[in-house]
């Protein structure tokens, strides 16, 4: 198994400030992008109302786009105060652990190719419903590293070629001083 995939399945529970995070899914991946938070996607200067709102949609069991109705994207002013007092670069801290444990993608030689152009959690959903007979609520919980390694696997097995990097190649790309 590889050290990306260990990584994105076994993991400790996460709490910050404390509120105890679920396991990190598309849904809640593709919310945090939704709410164009500086913790997915472009690298931004967060700010305590920032890791607020992450930790509240984190703190909340995953659902679909469709269910969204009524979801506050506003942070809970308690836990912006909540975050300021702790000093906000440790709860920062605690959340971005919480997300490298579970967003440890798969490493890929360079792809020749037509790019996805989807949205990155909308597209593994629909692979994931398509080719791993998932329903949509159930693609949507998936966590959002497994999900990578899984969609990756699932077009390995239906004959593509996948340029997953190798535990031996990683072994040399690592003693070569690469990474």
């Amino acid at each position: 198994m590889s050290d990306s995939l260990a990584e994105c399945i076994f993991h400790a529970s996460h709490r910050v400030c404390g509120r105890r995070l679920r396991p990190f899914s598309l849904w809640h991946a593709w919310l945090l992008g939704f709410a164009r938070s500086p913790y997915v996607g472009e690298a931004e200067v967060a700010t305590p109302a920032d890791l607020a709102l992450a930790i509240e949609i984190c703190s909340k069991p995953a659902s679909s786009p469709g269910d969204c109705r009524g979801f506050s994207l506003r942070a809970d002013a308690g836990l912006v105060r909540r975050i300021v007092k702790a000093g906000f670069r440790r709860p920062g801290q605690e959340f971005r652990a919480y997300l490298d444990d579970y967003v440890a993608l798969p490493a890929c030689w360079e792809m020749k190719g037509r790019p996805v152009r989807s949205d990155v959690c909308l597209y593994s959903v629909a692979v994931l419903m398509r080719h791993g007979r998932k329903t949509e609520r159930e693609a949507w919980a998936t966590e959002f590293g497994y999900a990578r390694h899984l969609v990756l696997a699932l077009a390995e097995a239906g004959g593509n070629d996948v340029p997953i990097i190798s535990d031996a190649e990683m072994k040399a790309l690592r003693e070569a001083g690469h990474l």
